[in-house]
């Protein structure tokens, strides 16, 4: 079964208040429980961009 895109957004949405680097050991978290046990063969890359608020752009 594939982690997919909407399990991201979730956890991502769940945490929206912290720091991008929090939110990102968030998704590490989430996923590597999804994973269990199972052995991986493919690479594996998340990017948390996170706007500032009020930046004035």
């Amino acid at each position: 079964m594939q982690y997919g895109l909407k399990r991201l957004t979730e956890v991502v949405k769940l945490n929206l208040q912290l720091r991008a680097q929090p939110i990102m050991w968030m998704g590490i978290k989430s996923v590597l429980q999804h994973i269990g046990q199972q052995q991986v063969y493919d690479d594996r890359t998340l990017l948390v961009p996170k706007p500032k608020i009020n930046s004035g752009f």
